[in-house]
Parts: C-alpha cells; structure tokens; sequence
C-alpha cells in the first residue's frame, strides 16, 4: 500500500491543476503576509480590514484546493488508473485508503503554503499551533470529502456539484447554528423599585437542545472557518476588553442592585467566551473523528462500487 500511496501523490505533483492552485495559494499567501505586515496593529480592536481580507483569502484557498482535487479525481477515473490499480492486485480497500491518504497530503501541502507565511508575518493570533492544525483539517476533510464523492459515485460531476452546495449550506448552516448558541438567556435587564428584574429571551437556546446543536457544530468540518475568520479575530480583543470592563465597573459600584447587573452581564459575557474558545479547542479531536468515520465508511461503499 505503500506504493500505491506513492504513486498517487506522484499523479498530484505532476498535474497543472496542482500547478494552478499552488500559484494561486502563495499568491493568497502574499497578500496576507503582506497585510498581517501592514494592516494589523497588535491589540487594537481596529483589525477589520485585515480578518476580512483573511477570512476571503481562506475560503478562496480551500474552494480551490478543493476544485482541483475534483479535476484530477475525475480525470483519475476517466483515464482508469483506478481499475489499472485493481488489476495490478490491489483491493478496493486499498486503493480507496491510498486516495485518501494521498489527498489528505496534498491538502496539507496547499493549506500550509497559504497559512503559514501570515503566520510569520506578525504575531496576529496568540492560538498559533490551534488554529494551524484545525485549519489544516479544514483542507483535509473538504478535500477528502470531494474525493470520496468521485468514487463513490457513478455520476460524479453530479454528485459533487450536489456535494459543494452541501458544504457552502454547512458554512451557512453552522453559522446560523452559531448565532442561536450565542444568544443571552434574557432579552433585558432593568431596575425597577430598587429590585432588579430579569425577563427570559425567548429565543434562547436551553438544554438538551443547546448540547445537542453544539455537538453538530463542532462535527461541522468547515466550522472553523466560521469561528476563527468570523467570531474569534474580529471579536476576542473587544470582549476581553469588555470583561476587563465589568470587573472593574463590578468593583466600583456602591448599590447591591448595580452590583448584582454587573456580575450577571459579566457572567453571561464569560460564558459566551468561554463556550467559543472550548469549541475551538475540540474542533481538532471532532474533525479527526470525522475523517475517521468518512475515510471508513467512503471505503465500506467503494467496495462495493462495480469500477468499469
């Protein structure tokens, strides 16, 4: 199997579509580098620009990385290097893993072309290795997803046409998702007659239902675009800001009943954040668990595929 691995990252080196889309990655690279360089200024809540040009940059990154993984998969069974690895003795099983593998590797090399040199360009992130590995896999599962989807299926530019719109509606998906998860439990909080009085939100997500969404979102394979790109950089200065905040208006406060609000908006405030950063910290352990139960059950269905 070792061969067959070999081989297949062979096919990967030597195809324009790894050309095109390695171009196209050091050329995002660039623009990042260079933005990290001049756009970012370290600790100031004013990043804006420079988390948008990211989050752009990344999804354009791993879209194409993803496209050209679907090129050569197609033009892999067309030409029936598939069916010439069969006869050569291989199992089904085997071939199908060594795809695997052989794509998980080209998706590392594409991802790690475009992320690490705004890495290097200035210390924007303070979750360096976190945010690699869960982007990283990011590449991985949308890659070997694609690529499960030719093999699997007798139509595959169908089928991954259907498969691409599955993912751009778990992008969207996981951010709705994300949007109830963060929702206060109250709508207001007020003051009244020296009482304070708290009124539920409606909208707020309880248990079991909020265990249960969260566990969906973090088997989302592209949900780290989301809370990295969207929630974490444009957000985590100024709500660390914000907590840094009520503790110390917490602290000077005089009246039991501004003092009991602080500590509830605070407490909400603290769970919001802490509920993210636990979500980014799984993210890697639910993305390996769900390359393990694609990578066994894509081969499980290509055994049985009829490869003509």
């Amino acid at each position: 199997m070792r061969n067959l691995i070999r081989i297949h990252c062979k096919r990967f080196w030597f195809r324009w579509e790894t050309f095109a889309v390695t171009m196209l990655n050091l050329l995002l690279a660039v623009i990042c580098f260079l933005a990290a360089s001049f756009l970012y200024e370290s600790g100031s809540i004013r990043n804006n620009e420079f988390f948008s040009i990211m989050r752009v940059t990344t999804i354009i990154s791993v879209a194409f990385t993803l496209a050209a993984v679907i090129f050569i998969e197609i033009n892999t069974l067309a030409t029936g290097a598939i069916r010439n690895s069969l006869i050569a003795g291989y199992t089904k099983t085997q071939v199908f893993l060594s795809k695997f593998i052989a794509v998980g590797v080209f998706s590392i090399v594409q991802g790690t072309l475009f992320l690490l040199p705004p890495m290097f360009a200035n210390k924007w992130i303070d979750l360096p290795v976190q945010y690699v590995v869960s982007m990283l896999l990011v590449y991985i599962a949308v890659s070997c997803i694609a690529m499960t989807v030719c093999l699997v299926s007798d139509r595959p530019t169908i089928y991954v046409v259907v498969c691409i719109g599955c993912l751009i509606g778990l992008m969207f998906g996981g951010r709705l998702i994300a949007v109830d998860l963060s929702r206060s439990r109250y709508s207001y909080i007020d003051i009244e007659q020296g009482t304070l009085v708290t009124v539920d939100n409606m909208w707020y997500v309880s248990s079991p239902k909020r265990e249960i969404l969260e566990h969906c979102i973090r088997f989302n394979p592209v949900q780290p675009i989301e809370d990295y790109c969207v929630w974490y950089f444009e957000n985590i200065n100024s709500i660390r800001f914000s907590i840094d905040n009520m503790k110390r208006a917490e602290g000077e406060v005089q009246s039991e009943v501004e003092k009991e609000k602080a500590q509830l908006v605070l407490k909400e405030i603290e769970d919001k954040y802490q509920l993210y950063m636990k979500r980014m910290q799984l993210f890697p352990i639910y993305q390996t668990v769900f390359l393990l139960l694609l990578a066994g059950g894509g081969a499980v269905i290509f055994r049985k595929r009829n490869i003509k």
